[in-house]
Parts: structure tokens; C-alpha cells; sequence
């Protein structure tokens, strides 16, 4: 039994304040925005630039770096899942008793389980979310050694190193915290247990 076991998915719902659900919000987007903008920096370089075919030794750094890049994704998403659902083992969520306040009476205080799963599943999904945003911004310093030397637009498959930002974002999208979708994390995640 774990100290959300009381806790209703109604009650979950009900004690998600607008403050809690904005500030998730606003740490999703900035995972989001920063890549992003990087990528549009590397893109301004790029098109400031006289593009130069590049030399060989460069291509073949860059195509390293790319398969590192491109390689290290699945990597990271499948470790931000691991990590992901390690928040919400038996053993994890048992640990959360020592930080809610108790009543004098050894019961719950009423709104303290909603406030520490909210803060589990924000925390699991902040670092879900940076182990992508670590494999797009390592695809982006590809990009951005390219731009540099003046040659991202001359090599087609360089756009690889996009991919990692690109299912960053998506990843992003998907699991944005809206009411809707924290309270199916609390479902799946608190009530079967």
C-alpha cells in the first residue's frame, strides 16, 4: 500500500491547480523552445555563409558525429523511459509517506497525496523529457559544426542530426501536462497499485 492509496482520481483531478499545471507547462516548453531556437541559430549561420564543399576529413568527422547523434536517441529514450517508470515503483511511491505531512491523528492531511503524485509525475516526466532534449541538442552541435564550416546546406543526409529535436518535440507534444493527461498518468501509474 502506497500513501496515494487513499486518494481518488477525483480528488487527484480536483487538487490540480492552475499554478501546478502551469508550471509543468512552462518547463515542457522550455525544453522545447531551446533546442528549437538553437536549431534556427545554426540555420541563420548556415545561410550567412559562403557554402564551400567541404574537405574530406571534414565529412567524414561530421558523419561520426552524426551516427553518435543519431545513435544515441534510442538510447535516451529508452533510458528516459526506464527512469520514467522507475518513479512510479512500489518502492519509489512508498518513499513519498516520509514527505507528506500527517494529521495529529497519523491520517494523510487531506490535500497532500494530490501535491506529492503531481510532484512525481512531474518529476518522472522532467527527466523523461531532458534525456531527449540531450539527444537533440547533441544532434544540434553536429548542425552546428556544419554551419559553421559552411557546408549544412550542401549535404543532404547532415539533416539527420534533426532527427533527435524532432522526436524531442513530439515526445513533448504528446505527453504536455494538461489535466487530461496527468490525471491518465495518475490513473495508470498510482491506481494500479
Amino acid at each position: 500500500m502506497t500513501p496515494f492509496s487513499q486518494l481518488s482520481t477525483n480528488e487527484f483531478r480536483i487538487s490540480l491547480s492552475p499554478e501546478q499545471l502551469r508550471t509543468g507547462q512552462i518547463i515542457q516548453l522550455a525544453l522545447v523552445v531551446a533546442p528549437v531556437l538553437y536549431l534556427l541559430v545554426n540555420l541563420i549561420t548556415a545561410a550567412t555563409r559562403t557554402m564551400v564543399p567541404p574537405e574530406e576529413v571534414d565529412v567524414e568527422y561530421v558523419q561520426l558525429l552524426t551516427g553518435i547523434a543519431v545513435g544515441f536517441l534510442p538510447v535516451a529514450l529508452i533510458a528516459g523511459r526506464l527512469l520514467y517508470n522507475s518513479r512510479f515503483t512500489e518502492e519509489e511511491l512508498k518513499k513519498g509517506e516520509a514527505n507528506i505531512p500527517m494529521a495529529e491523528d497519523g491520517t494523510l492531511l487531506k490535500d497532500s497525496p494530490a501535491i506529492r503524485a503531481v510532484a512525481v509525475i512531474r518529476t518522472a516526466m522532467l527527466m523523461q523529457s531532458a534525456l531527449s532534449e540531450g539527444a537533440a541538442m547533441l544532434g544540434l552541435v553536429v548542425l552546428t559544426i556544419a554551419a559553421a564550416g559552411g557546408y549544412l546546406l550542401t549535404i543532404p543526409w547532415i539533416w539527420l542530426n534533426a532527427l533527435p529535436l524532432t522526436v524531442h518535440t513530439v515526445l513533448i507534444l504528446i505527453n504536455f501536462p494538461t489535466v487530461d493527461h496527468l490525471t491518465a498518468v495518475y490513473e495508470q501509474k498510482f491506481k494500479q497499485r
